[in-house]
């Protein structure tokens, strides 16, 4: 078989040639690369604004269930202060009326004992 022979100057532009094809397609890779990293990024973040946008409102949430609990405690215990309160009360009114009621029996019988002739 008979050799090829390339003159030098031939082959050294097909191998520039060569090269700015291979750094062409080298920059098309790395750029195709780097595209698909930022939107790999890109929805990632998305993903994770999401997942800390659920995780915020269930927070909310869960603050919210606890405060309405919370102010339903505070509404039983004034409900009882209040009911205790009454109970109380009417029991100082009627110590003060059974009080006064024995102070009347008290005078009356003090009176009757003044009437009686003696």
């Amino acid at each position: 078989m008979a050799d090829i022979i390339i003159p030098e100057a031939r082959l050294e532009e097909f191998l520039r040639s060569l090269l700015v094809r291979v750094t062409q397609v080298q920059q098309e890779l790395v750029a195709e690369f780097r595209a698909d990293v930022e939107a790999s990024e890109a929805l990632f973040h998305v993903r994770l604004e999401e997942a800390l946008a659920r995780r915020t409102r269930a927070q909310e949430a869960e603050l919210e269930r606890r405060a309405r609990a919370a102010e339903e405690r505070v509404e039983l215990m004034i409900r009882a202060a209040e009911d205790q309160i009454a109970r109380k009360r009417r029991e100082a009114e009627d110590e003060i009326e059974r009080l006064r009621q024995q102070e009347r029996q008290r005078h009356a019988a003090a009176v009757e004992r003044s009437e009686l002739p003696q």
